[in-house]
């Protein structure tokens, strides 16, 4: 699993501690693996509808992408001229959380706290946020801080781990409670 994860919340997997894989959050009895992504050659965006031939965010129409992609990268063209398709795989992963999932992900939060405790989920003190809400045309995406002595909350804490999945889930039930779903990237 790569260090980062991006989609409708963002962040930054604490060093070691995969533990904060969004899998965490999923009803084993109902998920088994996350499926993997495609994107469009040249710009990298990820494919949201496979019956579209070009990326439409970022072009008009098929032949600015393809001349765009003549233009900048070689490699990507002849792929395109063999393959006859703008898309490729990637290698992420897309974690999917709809509004019906959020009472399992609650209760796996009030798991994780108990286990935590609570003086160290207060002295966390997590503002989560829409990083996006300044910049228009941008869709949401919700990050977090907490507090700035979080070296000194975690130093020779043996729950670590369950505190970064924890984080990881907070962003999670954050999303779900305002967009009805969290959509997660990560490689």
């Amino acid at each position: 699993m790569g260090r980062y994860y991006f989609g409708t919340i963002n962040g930054k997997y604490w060093g070691q501690f995969i533990s904060s894989d969004p899998s965490n959050f999923k009803d084993s009895n109902n998920f088994t693996n996350p499926p993997r992504c495609n994107e469009y050659m040249g710009c990298s965006c990820i494919v949201k509808y496979y019956n579209q031939l070009y990326c439409k965010d970022c072009y008009s129409c098929i032949e600015e992408h393809l001349d765009e992609l003549k233009l900048n990268d070689e490699y990507l063209y002849k792929l395109y001229c063999k393959t006859k398709s703008l898309i490729t795989e990637t290698n992420l992963y897309k974690y999917y959380f709809e509004r019906s999932e959020l009472e399992y992900v609650q209760t796996k939060l009030n798991k994780l706290e108990s286990q935590i405790g609570q003086n160290i989920i207060k002295q966390l003190d997590i503002v989560l946020f829409d990083a996006h809400k300044d910049n228009n045309g941008m869709e949401p995406s919700y990050d977090y801080e907490i507090n700035e002595d979080i070296n000194n909350i975690i130093n020779n804490n043996k729950k670590v781990s369950l505190i970064f999945r924890w984080c990881l889930g907070k962003q999670i039930e954050f999303s779900i409670k305002n967009l009805d779903y969290c959509e997660i990237f990560t490689e």
